[in-house]
């Protein structure tokens, strides 16, 4: 392709103002989502994620089956989690309202298939995928996988990843309905392992079991030596020792989205009086008085030709953050 007529491609044109403002907005709802999320399930300790298909009638064994799960688990003081919807999602939220526990329900907008069930003692809605699988992951002590589709696989796929690189602690993963998952976890084996994709010790990552009793016992069996928080070496293990952020229009919020993206990556809540030890920190900022570009410091906007505080980062540049920690 010629140059010039690559660089008329709309792609390559700067982005105008409305269009710019409209995408900030969308800043706002995403970062409205993480809020609500953290401040109604902070206190959800301990609690399970469960997962399946929305299109599992209720007649079905596996929405009896599930029904059972999430009352097993309510009532042994877990709160059970599910996705909002019909299907195992219903029965998930139904056994666990009718327990001990709370029952919780992480509501998505969908063209089809998604409607809130009504048992659910805390309901969150959500527009975008990627903040509702971060609910799903911050607080869960394990995950249990009933049979389901795509979406079902994708949240599989997920916890998996982030277990086995070490961006959330290990808890158990837990598939239920063996004749359901033998197949794929045969296939796993013979071909992922075989092929070098993936280890042999990955396959540990998940259990199969049967029954409610089994999914209580492999949950219990696996905090028995060890609380539901994360170990120290779990905590080390999932610190940010390096993170890089897009500067936009909201640059005016630095800190703020600093320590949002430090709880987001880290699965970690700074607690009231905790701070965060930056330990080198690059951006360029511009003084609002003279227009001078200089190399902000630590936040502190100082310009060093008028000695103005009035400034603002420049939009399209990175701040650069090294070995975060908290304190």
């Amino acid at each position: 392709m010629d140059v010039q007529q690559k660089l008329n491609h709309p792609s390559m044109r700067p982005m105008n103002d409305s269009m710019l403002a409209k995408e900030s907005w969308k800043i706002f709802q995403i970062v409205a989502e993480f809020v609500e999320g953290f401040e109604r399930l902070a206190q959800l300790k301990p609690s399970v994620s469960i997962f399946g298909s929305a299109r599992t009638p209720v007649d079905h064994p596996y929405y009896k089956l599930t029904e059972e799960i999430a009352l097993a688990l309510s009532d042994a003081g877990f709160g059970v989690v599910s996705g909002g919807g019909p299907g195992i999602m219903e029965a998930a939220n139904k056994g666990a309202f009718a327990g001990k526990s709370p029952s919780v329900g992480l509501n998505i907008n969908l063209t089809h298939e998604q409607t809130a069930n009504e048992y659910q003692d805390i309901s969150l809605y959500f527009r975008h995928f990627f903040s509702r699988k971060v609910m799903f992951v911050k607080y869960a002590s394990a995950y249990v996988v009933m049979p389901g589709g795509f979406g079902t696989l994708d949240e599989l796929a997920e916890i998996l990843t982030l277990v086995q690189t070490q961006k959330t602690r290990k808890i158990p993963i837990i598939l239920v309905h063996k004749p359901f998952w033998q197949g794929l976890l045969g296939w796993f084996q013979d071909v992922l392992v075989k092929e070098g994709t993936v280890d042999a010790a990955d396959m540990d990552l998940m259990q199969l079991v049967d029954s409610p009793q089994e999914v209580v016992d492999a949950i219990f069996d696996h905090y028995e030596k060890r609380g539901f928080e994360p170990s120290a070496e779990e905590q080390q293990a999932t610190k940010i020792h390096s993170l890089t952020l897009e500067i936009g229009s909201l640059a005016g919020v630095v800190s703020n989205a600093v320590q949002f993206c430090y709880e987001v990556c880290c699965n970690e809540t700074l607690l009231e009086g905790s701070r965060l030890i930056i330990e080198e920190i690059q951006a360029k900022a511009r003084c609002f008085d003279c227009a001078a570009e200089y190399l902000l410091i630590d936040l502190s906007f100082c310009c060093p030709e008028c000695g103005s505080t009035a400034g603002d980062l420049i939009c399209g540049e990175e701040l650069r953050i090294k070995e975060m920690e908290i304190d």
